[in-house]
């Protein structure tokens, strides 16, 4: 491999400007607040860790990620822990749909440093996306079905538009982000995203989104909250197990609970010293 020079080698590791959203010491107690307003609601761990881990790796917090670590390995139960940690690891992934994949990379390997070897052994080590042809195959399907799901009724004029900036922005949304990215396996389980976690990670993204980036993600959003009501009206949140009993995930998915989520969401960015939110005024994107 080429060596770069001395002077290359130290514009390359300049450090940003940007300041790091440091942690208070009582960062790990608004976590345990959410876990615990979630666990009272009737839901399980499942959304309350999609929502936490979306958060804080969009925001970019490395001490923020290790804080949320520590926090699942000391609190879940041993037998369940490991199942958390994968699910968690899943919404990183996830992640890269709305944070681009070296910002993923970085969060995610900051996460799983943060976990005690014992755990990171444990955890699944083979692909699960393309793993055979008919899963290749089926992707496609898949991607296009929830896509039509999150985005009723309006999923066709979305594509228009996605078309109308370029060619081939639809098809790489709905076959790569939504059906190789979102739709990771065939079977869903504890371990895996699924139809509502999949909605309340996008949310938490794009909401934690809007609080780092001088850009308006607020349409965007829009569309992921009704994704998250879709799943209510047409049923697909029973393909999920995990999420909690029938009145807490109805209440999740209706008004109240969206408004919830999107709480949550704020109240782990102004931990980090982030102000409340406000809709930009500039930048108003129709996507």
């Amino acid at each position: 491999m080429p060596k770069p020079s001395n002077d290359l080698r130290k514009l390359i590791g300049a450090k940003s400007s940007v300041p790091r959203c440091w942690p208070p010491a009582t960062f790990e107690a608004v976590v345990a607040e959410i876990e615990k307003e979630a666990t009272e609601r009737g839901l399980d761990q499942k959304p309350w860790i999609a929502i936490t881990i979306a958060t804080v790796m969009t925001l970019g917090s490395p001490e923020s990620v290790t804080a949320v670590a520590k926090h699942l390995v000391k609190t879940i139960p041993p037998n369940d822990v490991v199942a958390a940690v994968e699910f968690a690891r899943e919404v990183g992934v996830m992640g890269m749909a709305m944070n681009g994949a070296p910002w993923t990379i970085t969060m995610l390997a900051i996460f799983c440093e943060s976990l005690p070897t014992a755990i990171k052994k444990s955890l699944r080590s083979t692909p699960s996306r393309h793993t055979n042809g008919l899963v290749a195959t089926s992707t496609p399907l898949r991607g296009r079905t929830l896509w039509e799901q999150i985005h009723y009724p309006f999923a066709d004029k979305l594509e228009q538009k996605f078309g109308r900036v370029h060619p081939d922005l639809p098809s790489l949304v709905v076959k790569n982000v939504y059906g190789d990215l979102f739709c990771n396996s065939v079977c869903e389980s504890d371990r895996t995203i699924g139809r509502v976690t999949t909605s309340l990670s996008a949310i938490a993204c794009l909401r934690a989104k809007s609080k780092c980036a001088p850009l308006d993600f607020e349409a965007q959003l829009f569309d992921h909250v009704c994704g998250l009501k879709n799943a209510w009206r047409d049923g697909t949140w029973k393909s999920e197990p995990g999420i909690g009993t029938g009145g807490a995930v109805e209440w999740l998915l209706k008004d109240e609970g969206c408004i919830w989520v999107l709480e949550k969401v704020d109240r782990l960015s102004t931990a980090l010293g982030l102000p409340a939110y406000t809709p930009p005024s500039q930048g108003r994107s129709k996507l």
